[in-house]
């Protein structure tokens, strides 16, 4: 799980690398969710390097932002907007909704353990 957690993030990594810099090579309008994007990017650096090691309210944080991570871009996945539904939008969303959700379980798993290991 420790791998595939990891794989993950470098791909939630990718993603939201090229979302935060994406307003430096279109031509549109200031979005917020650049802002998010950003913040996304920054947290799946930290989620890289301090992922095994985030232990007590930390770990309920990266829980809850990564169930956010994954509300929010379902959403998007599902908006019936123009914008959004441009197919590399849609792949980056999709493949969100599966990272955060990954990243999610992992830490689930690690803060609360798995029910096999009293077997």
């Amino acid at each position: 799980m420790y791998v595939v957690t990891k794989a993950a993030i470098v791909v939630l990594a990718g993603i939201y690398a090229m979302r935060s810099s994406s307003i430096f090579f279109q031509n549109g309008s200031f979005s917020p969710l650049w802002l998010v994007a950003v913040f996304a990017f920054f947290m799946s650096l930290v989620l890289f390097y301090r992922m095994p090691t985030v232990q007590g309210w930390w770990q309920y944080t990266v829980i809850g932002l990564c169930l956010i991570g994954v509300a929010a871009n379902a959403m998007l996945f599902f908006a019936p907007d123009a914008e959004h539904s441009d197919p590399t939008n849609l792949a980056f969303s999709a493949f969100s909704v599966v990272g955060w959700g990954i990243v999610a379980l992992s830490s689930i798993l690690l803060t609360f353990g798995t029910s096999a290991e009293g077997i």
